[in-house]
């Protein structure tokens, strides 16, 4: 483990700095671009939001990354191989074909290309090694960007709660990145985190743009592929319990996704038919206004994904703690949804 220089600690301020400068002004010219095309989300059904919104947060984050990767090539571009790039424009197409007409994609479609997405990925090198057989390694690895791709595509229903996690998520890896002496990581996720800051200067409530599919999918692509390619033990670190650290730092929107899940297969429902069952549904129907559900929420994968920050330079002991912590903060959010009023169901997702 290699600790980062202060020039490099410079440095990746004004990576993500860059990238946060750049996307939030790529929104305010993309915006009436896709008015002009269509791009938007119209109001109807479960959605209420007023007037057209642009769907162009993906091409926000796009537009950051790409500051960033100018800024410090070698450094940002580096942490992805080819075939990663492959995966992410091929997550980041699957979305904006939804985007552009929801009849087009069914579910299958879209899942299929998630799953293509995240081969791809598995092929250019990010795969666990945890496992006894390499193919079951591929195999985990799959599943967990196809799983981290929708949790974050299932949990974008409300204005900033998808961007904002995704950021805090960044930044909490990025952190462990620079503390482990993971350079080309580390730039990456400011990168993102800059990004999405970007995006959430246009998306926190009341959203002036939305991530869309095509964001949601980039942005839950580049964070699953990302935590597989960290290391997360070091000299210091306590056993195998940092491994933990990416159900943490992810923890919420995952858990989001397994109740809403279940609670739709326990009523019979398809789970791929949506509803207005989520965490900030329920904190809404509680009386909480829009930007406090969102707040909320926020604040509670804050509270995962900081603690989990901790895990490789603590005692056993004191690892342990954090991550029964975390669990705990998980369970009792997946408490109040369970004893929330059922929502009512519709399309979408």
């Amino acid at each position: 483990m290699v600790a980062m220089r202060p020039q490099g600690l410079e440095t990746l301020g004004i990576v993500a700095g860059g990238a946060a400068l750049a996307a939030a002004l790529s929104g305010h010219a993309l915006a009436p671009l896709a008015r002009r095309f269509g791009l938007v989300d119209r109001p109807g059904g479960r959605k209420r939001h007023v007037g057209e919104i642009p769907l162009v947060g993906g091409f926000v984050l796009l537009a950051g990354g790409a500051a960033a990767a100018a800024l410090a090539p070698h450094a940002v571009v580096a942490a992805l191989p080819p075939l990663v790039l492959a995966g992410a424009a091929l997550a980041f197409a699957t979305g904006l074909v939804d985007d552009l007409d929801k009849e087009r994609l069914p579910w299958w479609g879209k899942l299929g290309g998630q799953f293509a997405a995240a081969a791809l990925a598995a092929a250019g090198g990010t795969r666990a090694d945890l496992l006894v057989w390499p193919a079951l390694n591929v195999g985990a690895s799959v599943l967990w960007i196809v799983l981290v791709c929708n949790a974050f595509n299932l949990i974008d229903h409300a204005d900033g709660v998808a961007a904002g996690l995704g950021t805090i998520a960044a930044a909490a890896l990025c952190a462990v990145a620079t503390a482990l002496g993971q350079p080309q990581a580390a730039f990456t996720l400011a990168a993102l985190g800059g990004a999405g800051l970007g995006v959430l200067w246009h998306n926190a409530p009341p959203a002036r743009l939305f991530l869309g599919d095509a964001g949601a999918h980039l942005l839950g692509y580049l964070l699953g592929v990302l935590t597989l390619r960290l290391v997360y033990v070091g000299e210091a670190s306590p056993g195998l319990l940092p491994v933990a650290l990416p159900v943490l730092v992810l923890g919420l929107p995952l858990a989001d996704m397994g109740y809403v899940a279940w609670a739709r297969l326990r009523s019979g429902r398809s789970v791929v038919r949506g509803d207005r069952n989520h965490l900030h549904h329920r904190l809404r129907r509680l009386g909480m206004s829009e930007r406090q559900a969102t707040t909320t929420v926020w604040l509670a994968g804050l509270s995962t994904a900081s603690g989990a920050v901790a895990l490789p330079f603590v005692p056993p002991g004191a690892a342990a703690a954090i991550l029964l912590q975390g669990l705990a903060t998980l369970a009792l959010i997946g408490a109040l949804m369970a004893f929330g009023e059922r929502g009512e169901s519709g399309g979408g997702n």
